[in-house]
């Protein structure tokens, strides 16, 4: 009897030692899991975002925009929109373009571009609403995709904001740095593709450019 009671404990005790590794090595799975999953959702994130402005990369931009481009195009409405009978059926496209850039990173560094950059992002961010959608386009340029928003208060908000951009100045090694910006802006107007929208302010934008710069102009 006593021998058949240490034969029961001992496999107890084995059992016992043997769900408590299995616990273990499903805790450190979990894990391993865990840190995986987030290194891919960084690595998402990163695909999708400017990594020194912190906003929107021009991949997260097109992504985002086309969702708003094929509603505007007569395609189903989101869930939310439909439920409040919201119908998307104006959209705007702002190009930015940061004058004279290149001689502010050779007089001043690239260090101070960068400041620029980071700069310029951060004024305009706080100027748009949270269902506008802000990018970086690429090097000095910006892009702004503004739903449910006419052509003139499209250009109204592009002019606050090159007003806004002008009259605040960067601090920079006890220095003060302005910088002005040339905005293109375009209007929906039954374009085939979200690319053709965008190309009709990026024109825009480089007729502000060569008439002078630090002004907006609006794509007929």
């Amino acid at each position: 009897m006593l021998k058949n009671y240490s034969i029961h404990k001992y496999l107890f005790s084995f059992y016992n030692m043997f769900m408590q590794k299995k616990m273990n090595v499903s805790e450190s799975y979990k894990q391993r899991i865990a840190v995986l999953e987030a290194e891919v959702k960084k690595y998402k994130r990163l695909m999708r975002e400017d990594e020194l402005t912190k906003i929107l990369n021009r991949r997260g931009f097109l992504h985002e925009t086309e969702k708003l481009f094929r509603e505007i195009q007569g395609a189903r409405a989101t869930r939310e929109r439909r439920k409040h009978g919201i119908v998307l059926e104006d959209l705007c496209v702002l190009l930015f373009d940061i004058d004279h850039f290149k001689k502010l990173n050779d007089i001043y560094g690239h260090e101070m571009g960068d400041a620029a950059l980071k700069f310029f992002a951060f004024l305009v961010r706080h100027r748009l609403r949270a269902s506008d959608v802000f990018a970086r386009w690429g090097g000095e340029e910006f892009v702004v995709a503004l739903p449910f928003t006419r052509r003139h208060d499209a250009a109204a908000l592009a002019e606050e904001i090159r007003t806004f951009i002008e009259e605040r100045g960067l601090k920079y090694r006890n220095r003060i740095i302005h910088i002005t910006v040339s905005i293109g802006v375009a209007a929906y107007r039954n374009d085939a593709a979200l690319h053709d929208l965008i190309r009709r302010a990026d024109a825009a934008m480089y007729q502000a450019k060569q008439h002078g710069r630090n002004q907006v102009r609006v794509a007929e």
